[in-house]
């Protein structure tokens, strides 16, 4: 109900707003079709905006465990498979895992030996999947996942939510060959762009990644057009991307 309400709250004003800044267009002796299109290209980037703020709130970060997400009809058989592999190939459990924002969970592993973590996650309507990541200095991050999601889902992440010092790349493959991909990817990323790997910690280590991750894309969600962002869905939908590696393609080899 106080969703209900903020939303119809924002409509009003937006409405209030708009009609205002038309009248001060066509009396500026702006033709009605210009002021048309000028009004919703102001009303798209006020309003999704405020609707996108939203849906990405600041983390916030639950323990919990596998019995409390039953209900949700989840995968269960693949992510204790994938927890497993994940065990054999050396990883050592942390926690599980949730958000407020999220029908789900995730199990977060680590491995000192090689400063990664690992993370098997599981949400409502999609299967279980596996990701790893590893930081650098300089505040470079990276993912390695085989969380094939929809394009849509895709292209609404890459249009919102990359960041230019974040990589992420798909691969179609089981924890271990994931895990093995991980590490070839990562020192050709050492390499090129000559930094070194942070040193893994604990569980409030990759937490403060991830609040400071959701930050950096809450802020930069204030400063992008959304109009622009839209046009990019578009076509990333036409040509979907497994990857995403942001200032890093622009990064000299010397």
């Amino acid at each position: 109900m106080q969703k209900f309400f903020t939303s119809f709250i924002i409509g009003i004003v937006t409405i209030i707003l708009l009609n205002n800044i038309q009248s001060i267009f066509i009396g500026l002796g702006l033709g009605i079709p210009l002021v048309t299109l000028i009004t919703w290209i102001l009303f798209i980037e006020v309003v999704v905006k405020i609707l996108l703020f939203k849906a990405v709130p600041s983390l916030i970060i639950n323990k919990t465990n596998l019995e409390e997400h039953t209900h949700l009809n989840i995968d269960i058989y693949l992510f204790n498979c994938y927890c497993r592999e994940l065990n054999r190939i050396g990883f050592k459990k942390l926690v599980d895992y949730t958000s407020p924002s999220i029908k789900g969970m995730a199990r977060l592993f680590y491995y000192p030996e090689y400063n990664c973590y690992a993370e098997v996650g599981m949400l409502a309507g999609t299967s279980s999947f596996c990701s790893i990541v590893s930081g650098f200095e300089q505040d470079w991050f990276f993912a390695a996942t085989n969380n094939n999601s929809s394009t849509s889902n895709k292209a609404i992440a890459y249009a919102f939510l990359c960041l230019p010092r974040i990589m992420c790349k798909i691969f179609n493959e089981e924890p271990k060959l994931l895990f093995d991909s991980f590490l070839d990817w990562r020192s050709e990323v050492k390499n090129k762009l000559a930094v070194e790997i942070i040193a893994i910690a604990d569980e409030e280590m990759y937490f403060t990644w991830e609040s400071k991750k959701r930050k950096m894309q809450r802020q930069q969600l204030m400063h992008k057009s959304i109009v622009i962002s839209l046009i990019k869905i578009l076509l990333f939908s036409l040509n979907p991307k497994s990857e995403w590696m942001g200032d890093y393609s622009r990064t000299k080899l010397y």
